[in-house]
This record gives C-alpha cells, structure tokens and sequence, in this order.
C-alpha cells in the first residue's frame, strides 16, 4: 500500500524523500540512494548502477581502530534462560540461553524490539508472556523493584530520564538502591561506601555531595554501574552503555562489564554500535520485526555480515 502511493506520487512529478532501513525497498522505489552513516554522508548512487552489497559496505566501511580488543575467558557452568517472551506489537515469541560469565549481545535495527525486550525482562514494562528462569529456578520480576529485589540489574539508554537522580548528589545516586534495601542508614558508612565506589570506578567528581548533572557523561554512567554493582546481583542488562560516552570512558566501561561477565554473572549488551557490540560480545542474538531470527559467534561475524541479518538479506 505504502510503496504503490510512493510510486503514485512520484508518477505525478511529485518529488519524494524515502526513508527506510529496508534496502528492498529502497531499491524497488528509490531513483537515487543518499547513504549515511555516523550522521555523515558517505555516497550518493543511482538506483541502476549499484548493488546491495555496495550500499552495505557504504553504511558500515571503517577502519580496524573501530574495534576494542577485549579478553576472552572461560564461561562458567551456570545457566538463564529466557522464553516467550511476548508484548501486543513489538516483541514476539523471544527465547534464548546464555551461560553465566558470557557477554550475550542484542542486535538489530531502530525498531526491532531490542529495548523492548530486555525492559520486560527486567520487569518495567507488561508482557503477554515471558518467564525468565536461572539455573531452573524461575525469577520472572514482576516490577524493576522485584527485579533488583532477585538480583537483576538494568543500565537503561536514558540515562538522565530513568537511570540517574539528576538534582541529587554523586553519593545519593550511587548508594540509593543499597540504602532502600535497609531500615536505617549510617551517614559514616555511606560516606566510605560512596568513596571507595569513586576510587573503583576512576569516578571524576570534585566530590560525593556534587550534584551528579555536573558530571561528564562517562562518568554519570560510570555512577549507576556503581550503584548496580554496590549489592551482590546475577543478571546485568546494558542498554547503549556508551552512547554519548567519551574515547576514554568507553574502555573503562568495558573493563567494568568485562569484570562482571569474569565474576560469572550474567550480562547482556544491546549496542547500535556494530564495533562496540561485535567486540565485546561473546555471541549475538539478532532481532528484526520484534522476533530473535538468529543467534551467530561474534568472532566468526563481521559487520557486513550482521547487517545483512539486520536486513534480512541471504
């Protein structure tokens, strides 16, 4: 329906802007292909004189430096599984396992239901079905409340709008899901607590009563992983952990997820930075049209290959 009133308005001299991620589509209805990637443009084609293949390698062609080198180690012996998860219109029928101390990594276009996903499975959002079980024993969180309360944790993409207390102070946002956990609180507890959280995360703040907005963002997200792993926890989630980061908070960020994993939890990544994503998972589930369509090996995948999963083409 869409394409033939494309198609329509382009027959009465009509000139149209298509977007779309789809490249079939925009082979089937397009003339001219203007090709972005990371906000700049790389190529301007015609329809008749390119391929699929070139307009993928204009979207993602960059240099080995894009890619961090991580270590590898064992995965442990430890097992989550997640099945059916299900929500009206985004997400369908989604299971998968991972091993305890595996970076398992979430991938797939805007829209595909990767953050819908992991926000039903730490219980922040309704699902029509879904039940997430560790090593047999079910911990389906009914509320981001029961999901911390059972030791799931979740780095979300809004780090100002959901992830941090943005009148509050560095220390108040570090220690306030430890603090709700208990009945009293001792300020001289706190205060060693909140600095010994700052020496660990290399935390640059002119000290624990600054309001946290003042902070760089590396080091805002740098205080809600240190607020996530201030209790002992099973499952960590990342969405976008270093979106709107700096060179030299990214690595940081990574070595501290990479110490999870190496603590045999439990961490899941969703990244729309292939690089990112290709370098730190161990494997990577690829989502389109809300359904998990494949699960592939990080180090045997590039990123031609995965885009051509995101986009569905053989």
């Amino acid at each position: 329906m869409i394409q033939m009133l494309v198609k329509n308005l382009a027959g009465q001299g009509i000139g149209i802007i298509y977007i779309s991620h789809f490249i079939e589509e925009l082979f089937a209805l397009g003339d001219t292909l203007l090709i972005l990637k990371d906000g700049c443009q790389t190529a301007v084609r015609k329809v008749g004189d390119t391929t699929p293949e070139q307009v993928i390698h204009d979207m993602i062609g960059r240099d080995a430096s894009s890619f961090y080198q991580r270590e590898y180690f064992q995965t442990g012996d430890r097992v989550l599984r997640a099945q059916h998860y299900a929500n009206r219109h985004t997400v369908h029928d989604v299971s998968f396992e991972m091993k305890s101390g595996e970076v398992f990594g979430l991938g797939g276009l805007v829209g595909a239901g990767r953050t819908e996903l992991v926000r039903m499975l730490y219980g922040a959002d309704a699902r029509l079905d879904g039940r997430l079980y560790v090593d047999g024993k079910e911990v389906t969180p009914s509320s981001p409340k029961d999901a911390i309360r059972k030791g799931i944790f979740m780095i979300s993409e809004d780090r100002k709008g959901e992830g941090l207390l943005t009148l509050r102070s560095v220390k108040e946002n570090i220690m306030i899901t430890h603090n709700e956990a208990g009945e009293w609180i001792s300020l001289d507890r706190e205060a060693r607590m909140t600095a010994q959280s700052i020496e660990d995360f290399a935390i640059k703040t002119p000290g624990q009563d600054a309001e946290v907005t003042s902070l760089s963002g590396g080091n805002q997200q740098k205080t809600i992983i240190a607020r996530c792993v201030m209790d002992p926890g099973e499952v960590y989630i990342f969405d976008e952990p270093t979106k709107g980061v700096d060179v030299g908070a990214k690595e940081e960020i990574y070595n501290h997820i990479l110490n999870l994993a190496k603590a045999d939890k439990f961490v899941i990544i969703i990244s729309s930075d292939m690089p990112e994503l290709l370098s730190m998972s161990d494997r990577i589930g690829v989502m389109r049209g809300g359904r998990l369509v494949d699960i592939v090996d990080a180090c045997q995948t590039t990123e031609s290959d995965l885009m051509r999963k995101y986009l569905g083409l053989s």
